[in-house]
């Protein structure tokens, strides 16, 4: 008899279910049109590294407190994200992805869309090239 594991989108799906809130998209927000003039810029002489859009449910855990965040955009220094809490820069967190990877971040900044809607960006907290097997599975 064997012992099915359970997915790792099955666990991030009941994450989100526990999480105190979860992030609540814009109606106006259309994720790939906001980005096709971003990512035509990914090339922009003051960035060190490309960014690659990447949209996907995933779990915040900011103060000992899960939140239910969608990603926006992901390069080898830093994340792009949705949250429904605000964070100051500085702060620090943990990002739980699909694949049950946990990632240390330090948010940068924050920008408020809607009351329950905060478009934040962090860079990784530590070394940059944790987030280079996410970047190289998506090739």
């Amino acid at each position: 008899m064997s012992s099915a594991q359970p997915s790792s989108k099955i666990i991030v799906d009941a994450l989100w279910k526990q999480a105190q809130s979860t992030v609540r998209l814009p109606r106006s927000l259309d994720l790939h049109e906001a980005h096709q003039e971003l990512l035509s810029n990914v090339h922009a002489p003051l960035r060190t590294f490309d960014r690659y859009d990447w949209q996907t449910r995933c779990i915040l855990l900011h103060e000992e407190t899960l939140y239910g965040i969608v990603t926006r955009d992901i390069s080898r220094t830093g994340v792009g994200f949705f949250s429904p809490v605000e964070m100051r820069p500085g702060q620090l967190a943990e990002i739980i992805l699909p694949g049950l990877r946990l990632l240390s971040i330090k948010s940068l900044h924050t920008t408020r869309l809607e009351s329950d809607c905060f478009e934040c960006g962090a860079c990784f907290k530590g070394n940059p090239a944790r987030s280079n097997d996410l970047l190289d599975s998506k090739s």
